[in-house]
């Protein structure tokens, strides 16, 4: 048996025969985290993509990779980690009906959206989906209560390492969480506007979890530094991030705010972004309190001159957050429907 559980793999029969389906559930957000990254359509005002040959022109690809490349990398990566928990889960809820943890094999989505276990390859485990997309998991170290899910794996005590390699990424994540105090690491490459782009992360937080009575509350304080590598760019970045969930019967309201900062060099000219804050709220995943809860700031320096500041606002039923730079250049970094 590869990977390892704390306590047993507590998968009755009748989950055992709905695993094929919720599978289904947790791998749509996946698509959604990877296109946060390297999806999307290009912004025709923002510029090239490319540094123009040793110049100090930022272009879109650079500036959302040295921008949201600690956050969406830690997103990604977080998102992928709960996806292969819980492909662990149907693997073996599926190939060895619930008593013995599997992280090998092949999941493999039908048109109806279930799925189907095979036990092979032996060294990974794989995730086939209808629409031909594949992800590999290579697990090292899987610790925790898999039997609850991806979710609340890592909403608990766990210890995870694995190799994510899918479309527009390619990971290794290690996370480790005891008392409350979590630490971890993400390298790798993934993908921004078309450019690939390497990162090098180390994760610290502190976390809250009180659940009871049909109600759930989730806070999360963790920090991002490291390195974020690609054409024409080196950039350093910190990333602090503050996040609170309540859920209940009635509602599911969440609020985050997000302080970072960073060095970037582009070309022969070196880019500061200072002070930047992104404060949201959400309730029903749909933005809410726009007027008192939502605010941005930050100031874009080049050679210590400022050419840049972040931006947000209401643009075709959405809440938009961009960088502009001048010159009626701006790239876009965050969207959000209304409704």
């Amino acid at each position: 048996m590869r990977g390892g559980s704390v306590g047993p793999l507590a998968i009755n029969q009748a989950e055992s025969s709905t695993m094929r389906n919720l599978l289904s559930v947790t791998i749509s957000s996946v698509v959604l985290s990877l296109a946060a990254c390297g999806g999307g359509k290009s912004n025709p005002t923002a510029g090239g993509g490319g540094g123009g040959g040793g110049g100090a022109q930022l272009g879109e690809a650079q500036v959302k990779a040295a921008a949201l490349g600690a956050y969406e990398g830690r997103q990604a990566a977080g998102t992928l980690a709960v996806v292969a928990v819980d492909a662990a889960r149907a693997a073996s809820a599926l190939g060895a009906g619930g008593t013995a943890l599997r992280t090998f094999g092949t999941l493999t989505q039908d048109q109806a959206g279930q799925y189907a276990y095979q036990p092979t390859p032996t060294d990974r485990l794989l995730v086939r989906l209808a629409n031909g997309r594949e992800l590999e998991f290579a697990v090292t170290t899987m610790q925790g209560d898999v039997a609850a899910g991806g979710v609340e794996f890592f909403r608990g005590e766990h210890a995870l390492g694995l190799t994510i390699r899918g479309t527009d990424v390619d990971l290794a994540v290690e996370h480790v969480e005891r008392g409350r105090q979590s630490q971890g690491r993400v390298r790798g490459s993934v993908v921004f506007a078309g450019a690939t782009f390497a990162l090098d992360l180390t994760l610290a937080g502190a976390s809250f979890y009180d659940r009871g009575f049909g109600s759930i509350h989730y806070e999360l304080d963790e920090r991002v530094t490291g390195t974020v590598t690609g054409t024409d760019l080196a950039a350093t970045v910190d990333d602090t991030t503050h996040f609170v969930i309540i859920s209940d019967a009635r509602a599911t309201v969440s609020q985050s705010s997000r302080r970072f900062s960073g060095v970037w060099q582009v070309g022969n000219a070196t880019y500061e972004l200072r002070d930047a804050a992104i404060n949201r709220a959400f309730r029903g995943g749909i933005p809410n309190e726009l007027n008192s809860a939502w605010s941005v700031r930050g100031t874009l320096l080049r050679d210590g001159q400022p050419v840049g500041a972040l931006q947000f606002g209401q643009r075709d039923l959405a809440v938009r957050v961009w960088l502009d730079l001048g010159g009626g250049r701006e790239v876009e970094l965050e969207s959000h429907q209304i409704r």
